[in-house]
This record gives C-alpha cells, sequence and structure tokens, in this order.
C-alpha cells in the first residue's frame, strides 16, 4: 500500500491566482498536510500552503480550470470545512477536476455506514479516504465525520464492502456496521 507524500510546487500558470481558505475542524499538522495533499491533487492547482496556527490554508492555481468551489471540495474530501477568506481574482474560472471515477448514478451503486471508534480528527478521516479510494477500486466517495465517528463510503463494482473492510483496518480503522 502506497500514500504519496506532499509533491513539490509546480510552476503556477501564466494567469494564476492565489486564494486564501479559513478552515475549520484542524487538530494537528497532520491534518493541514491532508489538506494540502487533497488540494494538489486537483489538476490546474500549482500549489499548496496551509497553515494549523493560523486556520488557514493559501493556494495557487490556474483560474482556467480550477472554480474555488472545486477547492472547498478538495478541502472537503480532506475532512475539514474551507470558506473562501480571500479570492485575488479567481472565482471565475472552469471547473476541471479530471479524476476518472464511476457514474454516481451507475444502477450498481451501493452506499454503506460505518462506525468507526478509532476515528478522533478530520486528519483520521482524510487518511480512512486516501487509503479506501487507493487501494479498492470503484470506491468513488468516502465521507467522515469524527464526532459521530461514522464513516459513509459510496461505491461500485468490483469494489466490495469485505475490500472496504480489509482496506481501513489494515491502516487502523477497524469498522463496525
Amino acid at each position: 500500500m502506497q500514500i504519496g507524500f506532499k509533491r513539490r510546487p509546480q510552476e503556477p500558470a501564466e494567469g494564476a491566482v492565489t486564494a486564501e481558505f479559513s478552515i475549520d475542524g484542524m487538530h494537528c499538522t497532520s491534518c493541514a498536510m491532508s489538506i494540502d495533499w487533497e488540494v494538489e491533487e486537483v489538476d490546474g492547482v500549482a500549489d499548496s500552503s496551509t497553515s494549523f496556527a493560523k486556520r488557514t490554508t493559501r493556494v495557487t492555481y490556474d483560474p482556467d480550470k480550477v472554480l474555488t468551489e472545486t477547492l472547498l471540495a478538495a478541502i472537503g474530501r480532506a475532512g475539514f470545512t474551507g470558506q473562501l477568506h480571500n479570492d485575488m481574482g479567481g472565482a471565475h474560472g472552469a471547473s476541471q477536476d479530471n479524476r476518472s471515477t464511476a457514474d454516481p448514478r451507475s444502477e450498481d451503486m451501493e452506499t454503506v455506514t460505518f462506525d468507526v471508534p478509532a476515528i478522533t480528527c478530520g486528519h483520521c478521516v482524510a487518511t480512512i479516504q486516501r487509503v479506501v479510494t487507493a487501494d479498492v477500486p470503484g470506491v468513488t466517495t468516502v465521507t467522515g465525520d469524527p464526532d459521530t465517528k461514522r464513516v459513509v463510503v459510496e461505491f461500485a463494482p468490483p469494489a466490495t464492502v469485505e475490500q472496504i473492510v480489509a482496506a481501513m483496518t489494515e491502516w487502523e480503522f477497524p469498522p463496525t456496521r
């Protein structure tokens, strides 16, 4: 199993802009890293720098490829809530998150909810999200809530509940149903 580390910043595209987001839910510097990992996966993002101390994320991106809403969604996938604090001209780009995922309207889509007692923060949720989507083909969405200690996984074949449970258990987040 492999989880990537924060990639090196890319050279910003001509016309790149920087936006700053206020972040809720961070508990540590690992939480900040989780946000950067997720935001930097968005095609068109040159760099993300999250400060746990300031509770902000500063993102440099190409407004022709990325909407601020796409960045907020990436922050959400990391397990946190973001709010646009300062946008220096980039709110009107084209939304292009070029990830290939299964069609969410697929007839074969299933949703399963797990209680996961080991969740303590948004970083835990982000770890589960990265692990399950990386290790189990067919998983389209993983969301979680540290307060309720619940994780919801949406998936389609070839993914199975057993594979999802195995991936979470391997990373020491054993779920119950």
